[in-house]
C-alpha cells in the first residue's frame, strides 16, 4: 500500500464499454473486445495512466458461472492486450447478487477505493469510463471525471447524473480523456528512449530510476520507451514489467534501435540513456531544467566529470579522448565526451538532422545538431556508474570504425 497518492488512473467498466455485453458471459469463447480496445488501452499506458477494470459480475452469485471461469475470461482479455503491447494494472469484480447489499457492487465504491490504496491513485486526477448510470454514479461519488460510452445495451438512456463527456466509442472516450488531462495540467511530454540488447541485469533498475513524479510536478507527462533490439534473455518482458512501453526492432545496432525509438517517441522533449544502469536517470529533471532555463535545443552529457571508479576501462578513456579531439579538429565541436549516450533534446530538432550511422550514432547526432543544424547546446557533467552485466563494446575495432566515420562525415553528410 502506498501512502502518497500521486497516480492518475482510468477506471473502465467491462461489458458494454471495452467488450460487447454478452448476457451473463459464462464462457471464454463468448468473450471478445471491441475493435481497437488494446491499442486504446496502450495509449493510456503510454500517457502514464494506471488502467483499472471494475466490473459487476452477479452471474457468479446467480450460479451461471464460477470465479474460475471468470478468471479464464480475464486471462483471455489480458492475452489480447499483450499482443498489442498493452496492459491493465488491475481487475476488480463484485461477485454478489444485487440484493445482497454488499459494498463492492457499483455504484458503490469499495472496489475503487481498494484500487486507490493498492496503486496509489489520486481520484481527483482520475477518470471513470462506462456505459451506464452505475458507472457514472460511482465516478461522481469518487470525485473523478466521468465519460459515458453509448456502446452498451442501454445506449446511455438510463443516465441520471450527467457525465463530463459522452462518446460514441471507447476510442473517442480515450481521446477526450487524454486531451482533458493535457488541458487541465497544461502538460508537455517527455519520452525517455532506451535501446536494449540482452540487458536483463540492468533494464529494470534503469526504468525504475526515471523520476516520473518529479517530472510530472515540472509539467511533463512521461513516456518510457524501451527498444528491444532482438534480445533473447527476456529484456523486453522485464522492461514491460517495470512499466515501460516496449518497441521491438529486429535490426540490431545502436543506430537502428534509436531510430525505432525516435519514430515511436511522442514527447516534446526526448531523453536517451543506455539500459545498463550506468547513466543517472534520476538527474533528468535537473538536465531538463537546464534545457528550459537556458533556452537550449540540446543538452549532451560528460561522463568524465563525475565518473565513478571502475565505470570505464583505460582503453575506452583513451579511445574517447582521441575521438573527441578528432571531432573538435574536423567540426570545431569542443566536447569532452563525444561518445556519451545520454542526451536531452527538443524533438523538433530531429527534422533537421541526417542520421545514417549505426554504431557511431552518439557522435553523429552531436555533429548533426551542433555543426550542421547549429542548434543551441551545452555539455553537462554527470555521475557515470559501472554497468550492470557484461561489457559489450567491441574495443579497438569499434573505435577505429568511429574514427573512420568522423572523416567520412566531414566530406559526405
Amino acid at each position: 500500500m502506498q501512502d502518497i497518492k500521486l497516480n492518475r488512473a482510468v477506471f473502465l467498466d467491462r461489458d458494454g464499454t471495452i467488450a460487447p455485453d454478452v448476457h451473463y458471459c459464462r464462457r471464454p469463447e463468448d468473450f471478445e473486445l471491441f475493435p481497437n480496445v488494446p491499442e486504446t488501452i496502450r495509449l493510456f499506458n503510454n500517457h502514464g495512466f494506471k488502467v483499472v477494470v471494475v466490473t459487476n459480475q452477479s452471474g457468479i452469485a446467480r450460479g451461471y458461472f464460477t470465479e474460475e471461469i471468470l478468471d479464464c475470461i480475464h486471462q483471455k482479455m489480458e492475452g489480447y492486450l499483450v499482443e498489442s503491447e498493452a496492459h491493465i494494472d488491475a481487475i476488480y469484480y463484485c461477485p454478489h447478487h444485487p440484493d445482497d447489499g454488499c459494498e463492492c457492487r457499483k455504484p458503490r465504491t469499495a472496489l475503487f477505493h481498494k484500487a486507490g490504496e493498492t496503486l496509489g491513485i489520486d481520484f481527483s486526477r482520475s477518470y471513470v469510463i462506462g456505459d451506464s448510470q452505475i458507472d457514472i454514479g460511482a465516478g461522481k461519488a469518487l470525485g473523478c471525471k466521468t465519460v459515458l460510452v453509448t456502446t452498451g445495451p442501454s445506449k446511455g438512456k438510463d443516465i441520471i447524473d450527467l457525465p463530463d463527456y459522452e462518446a460514441k466509442s471507447f476510442e473517442e472516450a480515450a481521446r477526450w480523456v487524454i486531451e482533458n488531462m493535457k488541458r487541465k495540467c497544461d502538460m508537455k511530454q517527455i519520452s525517455v528512449v532506451i535501446p536494449a540488447l540482452n540487458e536483463r541485469d540492468g533494464i529494470e533498475k534503469t526504468v525504475r530510476a526515471i523520476p516520473k513524479f518529479e517530472l510530472e510536478n515540472m509539467g511533463y507527462t512521461v513516456q518510457v520507451l524501451v527498444v528491444d533490439n532482438n534480445s533473447n534473455d527476456g529484456t523486453g518482458e522485464l522492461a514491460r514489467n517495470a512499466g515501460a512501453e516496449v518497441v521491438h526492432e529486429p535490426a540490431r545496432g545502436y543506430g537502428s534501435a534509436f531510430q525505432a525509438g525516435f519514430a515511436n517517441a511522442a514527447g516534446d522533449v526526448i531523453v536517451t540513456a543506455d539500459a545498463d544502469a550506468t547513466y543517472p536517470l534520476e538527474d533528468i529533471p535537473r538536465l531538463v531544467k537546464i534545457l528550459e532555463d537556458e533556452n537550449l535545443d540540446f543538452v549532451t552529457t560528460n561522463r568524465f566529470g563525475l565518473m565513478v571508479d571502475g565505470a570505464m576501462s583505460f582503453r575506452n578513456k583513451v579511445g574517447n579522448a582521441v575521438l573527441s579531439t578528432t571531432m573538435a579538429i574536423l567540426f570545431q565541436i569542443n566536447v569532452k565526451d563525444s561518445q556519451s549516450g545520454m542526451w536531452i533534446f527538443k524533438r523538433d530538432l530531429l527534422k533537421k538532422l541526417v542520421l545514417t550511422s549505426n554504431t557511431p550514432l552518439s557522435q553523429e547526432i552531436k555533429i548533426e545538431a551542433f555543426h550542421f543544424a547549429k542548434c543551441r547546446w551545452k555539455e553537462v557533467p554527470i555521475k557515470y556508474k559501472p554497468r550492470a552485466g557484461k561489457v559489450k563494446l567491441g574495443g579497438w575495432k569499434v573505435g577505429f570504425g568511429n574514427l573512420l566515420h568522423l572523416f567520412k562525415k566531414r566530406f559526405v553528410r
